[in-house]
């Protein structure tokens, strides 16, 4: 394979790669945490987070029909607790989603290079085809 024939097919590969690297929609980003190495632990954790979510909810009732201080300050902590644990896997999900925005951008600087590469080695072989002044 010359250079020609090389460059044409990066060309070509590089234009159907430059289809599927538009920004995903939130929808879209939230989907693919449930794709690849990940899916089994992120929807565990999900199901975690929707776990103490009821939970919390569950714990503010028990709050509201407690009769005496210490047992509304044990389901206070504990309605704390599952807020808190609900606010933790929010965050751990939000920082998997970043991952992901990270791996994509990385992937566009790579072809940008690449693409950059290209540019550079077929203007170095103008300058180095007969004929040409130096």
């Amino acid at each position: 394979m010359n250079d020609r024939e090389f460059e044409t097919l990066f060309r070509r590969a590089l234009d159907e790669s430059q289809d599927t690297l538009v920004e995903p929609s939130a929808t879209q980003q939230i989907v693919s945490l449930f794709k690849g190495r990940w899916r089994f632990l992120n929807a565990v954790t999900v199901g975690f987070m929707l776990a103490l979510f009821v939970l919390t909810l569950f714990c503010a009732a028990e709050f509201l029909r407690a009769d005496s201080v210490p047992e509304m300050l044990r389901w206070g902590a504990a309605g704390f607790l599952c807020w808190f644990g609900v606010a933790y896997l929010k965050l751990w999900t939000a920082l998997e989603l970043e991952r992901h925005a990270v791996t994509r951008e990385v992937k566009r600087l790579e072809l940008q290079i690449a693409h950059l590469a290209v540019e550079v080695r077929s203007l170095q072989h103008e300058s180095q085809a007969p004929g040409s002044k130096e």
